[in-house]
């Protein structure tokens, strides 16, 4: 049995990378123009989060190719990608002796390996969307900035790889995936803030006060994109990738 297992290893794993691609590819554009919204309108290069996405739409239907084949979709699904790659790929690996070949684990192992690779992922593209759409000249990120982004985003991944199995006796898996990630946001979102404020407004002189009405003056937009943002991230995604993944193991079974 244990032979057979690690002979079909290699085709597991192509429907776990499969339908990573095919998850990520579903939410990206979307994805993209929403976090470039929030940074524009953050470091004040647009004048709204609106305004940031009405553009960026605008370039996503009148030359769809300039679009997608962009630095900032690209990063932006890069990070998608290897996130649900890892998670996946862990998952088989768990459970590779079980004969539900599409079971999703909840451990921390997984949590642990998905964050990795997702804070790593996401701090590269945040420094490089930082860069290009942030006000002034390109500097480097505070490391403040780094420790906010890496608590906002263990909290996002935990919400959306461990605790929806978790709730699903209760509320359905669907159900979980899609309000639980978005639910996060609410604690996530000033660290979110913060970071960029600390970016934008770098030095030790800018009180903590001041930093803190920044983020309550943009608490409710931001926190309204970042929803927007992780329901078809995390949420839809989340959806896509299991099901993918699932009538992919079932075929190759």
């Amino acid at each position: 049995m244990a032979k057979e297992h690690r002979a079909r290893l290699p085709s597991r794993l192509t429907v776990d990378l499969l339908s990573a691609a095919a998850a990520s590819a579903t939410i990206s554009p979307i994805i993209c123009i929403i976090d470039r919204s929030i940074i524009e309108a953050t470091s004040g290069k647009s004048p709204s989060i609106i305004q940031s996405m009405k553009t960026s739409t605008r370039h996503l239907i009148r030359s769809p190719v300039s679009f997608l084949t962009s630095l900032p979709f690209l990063l932006l699904y890069g990070v998608y990608f290897a996130t649900y790659a890892t998670a996946n790929v862990f998952d088989t690996i768990q459970t590779r002796a079980v004969p539900e070949w599409s079971k999703q684990t909840n451990g921390f192992g997984k949590f642990i390996a998905t964050t990795a690779v997702n804070l790593s992922a996401c701090v590269y593209k945040d420094v490089h969307y930082a860069k290009l759409f942030g006000t002034g000249q390109p500097r480097p990120l505070p490391l403040a900035s780094y420790g906010l982004f890496s608590a906002r985003d263990s909290l996002t991944i935990f919400a959306s790889f461990n605790v929806p199995s978790l709730l699903a006796p209760y509320i359905g898996l669907n159900v979980a995936q899609l309000t639980v990630p978005c639910a996060m946001q609410l604690f996530s979102t000033p660290m979110h803030l913060l970071g960029l404020d600390v970016y934008n407004r770098p030095g030790p002189s800018i009180p903590i006060a001041s930093r803190w009405q920044e983020v309550k003056k943009r608490y409710w937009k931001s926190t309204a994109a970042r929803i927007m943002r992780i329901l078809p991230a995390f949420g839809v995604a989340g959806i896509v990738n299991r099901d993918v993944r699932r009538r992919g193991m079932s075929m190759i079974q």
